[in-house]
């Protein structure tokens, strides 16, 4: 084309193919409102954490090391995907505490509480399909508690192929088997989040933030908007 036209390569923008990244991660209709709700699509990286909210999960160090991870990673959002603990009263009053860290870590949509988007009836709006695809999306899995019985969400990051963070702790360090980037028990949410960057620093995501970033159809469609009006303008 160029030598037809007499052109140089630089005179010639190239739009590469895209790809439907719900359509290919089979996203239902929750999902997708899901994401659309707490802003995924953009999301950059979008770390999941998959536990309840109760005290012994630990979740104010996973929005500790947001707070930290969010300089390096303005698009970062940390979607928190259980319910309320059922088993203590205490649990409402933890996850208040948990908007007030928000707020004081101006985390205000950056960190997600999916049980925040529970419907009028109250029902918790993730079920078992939901959070295996909230797996799917995610560019990393936090499991920031330091009291397991077995830790399941460590199998359901293997099988999604999720880099996991985790902390060193004997029953996810047996179950993991090395396979996680694990922080000493006890940690700040700077420990967390250095474990956070040697994961998401991995090849596997390197190339997964290269696909999003770059060649989904959204984004595709944007590049295709831009030579058009650089045509209609003249450029």
């Amino acid at each position: 084309m160029t030598h037809v036209l007499r052109l140089t390569p630089a005179q010639v923008p190239v739009v590469p193919h895209g790809v439907d990244e719900a359509g290919f991660q089979g996203l239902g209709p929750v999902a997708r409102e899901l994401a659309r709700r707490a802003d995924l699509a953009d999301a950059d990286p979008m770390i999941l954490v998959p536990v309840r909210i109760t005290r012994r999960k630990r979740v104010e160090l996973a929005l500790a090391a947001a707070g930290c991870l969010r300089a390096a990673h303005p698009g970062l959002r940390l979607v928190v995907s259980g319910p309320l603990g059922p088993h203590s009263s205490d649990n409402r009053a933890y996850a208040e505490d948990l908007m007030r860290q928000r707020s004081a870590l101006r985390l205000d949509g950056v960190v997600h509480f999916l049980y925040e988007f529970a419907g009028p009836d109250g029902e918790h709006p993730v079920d078992d399909r939901t959070i295996a695809e909230l797996y799917r999306m995610a560019d990393l899995v936090l499991l920031p508690s330091e009291s397991e019985g077995f830790g399941l969400p460590v199998l359901e990051a293997g099988l999604s192929r999720a880099p996991l963070v985790c902390a060193d702790i004997p029953v996810l360090r047996e179950v993991a088997g090395g396979g996680a980037w694990m922080f000493p028990a006890g940690s700040g949410g700077d420990a967390v989040a250095a474990a956070a960057e040697r994961a998401l620093a991995s090849r596997a995501v390197r190339l997964r933030r290269r696909t999003l970033d770059t060649y989904t159809w959204r984004v595709v469609a944007s590049q295709i908007e831009r030579v058009i009006d650089e045509a209609g303008n003249g450029g």
